[in-house]
């Protein structure tokens, strides 16, 4: 609840009636539930293949080759001012190898540019070989762009702090966060969107033989990731600009700003809850100075208050 100062009212000026100057805003939570925009896998076992169009890999296979997944969701429908209260995201496990080694997979922040390709199909483990600008094992984009070392380096390509974690046994679904790391990367993304880069997955002990995992890739309905973002967008601030009474009338007014709702609400004493609303008003295109009147029809107190509805279409 915001309340703006209080100012003194005389009483020769209002007659026996007192003005709280006050504001409510309830932040409604909003919340985001997004497909992602691209996803792949880099596949060491074949290190010139790009996996854009095949199922996420990540984890080591019982040879010891290694695989990691990447995963970018597009954030600009939230708003660049919101508060992001919480971010998870599902994923589903649709394989695992018959002598599995259960373990502790990892997001970390990308932060290097990537794009998908388009090689491989769901139920294809290999893809095939990249063409220009497509992310392989070895390469960040074919031909020449590499990465700062083959499958990404910690550090360099892949941030050095672990965003959120989650146990991966066998096959269903699983999902990461909520985490503060993760919660902070989408806020990071949401206030800067050319830094989006997604995370990579991957297994925390890729030492480990047989911790290998094929999850959905977008190209699968049912199985893709999801990620949802819970998320309050900040109201304006609230402030009664003006109070005066003239003849068996207070007039109030208030600058409104554009595509907002608000309400001039009053009680008679100070801490009832049921307030009653004077006047409902929205600007809907651009900022606006209101006036709103209240008829006199009885001396006493009354306490006034600005009260923040919510956005408009």
């Amino acid at each position: 609840m915001k309340r703006a100062a209080s100012t003194p009212v005389s009483r020769e000026r209002l007659a026996g009636v007192l003005a709280l100057f006050a504001g409510l805003a309830v932040a409604q939570a909003e919340s985001l539930v997004v497909r992602p925009s691209a996803d792949t896998s880099l596949f060491e076992q074949y290190p010139e293949n790009n996996l854009g169009h095949s199922r996420l890999a990540a984890g080591s296979l019982g040879t010891g080759s290694r695989s990691r997944a990447l995963i970018r969701f597009d954030l600009t429908a939230i708003p660049t001012n919101a508060t992001v209260q919480s971010a998870i995201l599902a994923v589903v496990l649709v394989r695992s190898p018959p002598t599995a080694v259960a373990s502790e997979f990892e997001l970390r922040r990308v932060l290097k540019s990537w794009v998908e390709g388009d090689k491989g199909q769901p139920g294809v483990d290999s893809g095939a070989p990249g063409t220009i600008g497509e992310p392989t094992w070895n390469l960040r984009a074919v031909p020449d762009q590499g990465w700062g070392a083959p499958g990404g380096r910690l550090g360099v390509d892949f941030a050095d702090a672990v965003s959120a974690t989650t146990r991966i046994v066998r096959e269903g679904d699983y999902q990461f966060g909520p985490a503060d790391g993760f919660t902070a990367d989408v806020q990071r993304w949401i206030k800067t969107p050319a830094e989006n880069w997604g995370w990579v997955l991957r297994s925390q002990d890729e030492a480990t033989k047989s911790t290998a995992r094929r999850f959905g890739g977008r190209e699968e309905a049912g199985s893709e990731p999801v990620l949802t973002v819970t998320y309050v967008v900040p109201g304006p601030d609230l402030r009664i600009d003006s109070f005066v009474r003239v003849g068996h009338e207070v007039k109030l007014q208030f600058a409104a700003e554009a595509g907002w709702a608000y309400a001039v609400e009053r009680v008679s004493t100070l801490g009832d809850t049921n307030w009653m609303v004077i006047s409902t008003l929205a600007s809907k295109f651009s900022p606006t100075n209101f006036t709103v009147t209240d008829p006199i029809v009885a001396e006493g107190v009354r306490f006034y208050r600005l009260h923040l509805i919510g956005q408009i279409d």
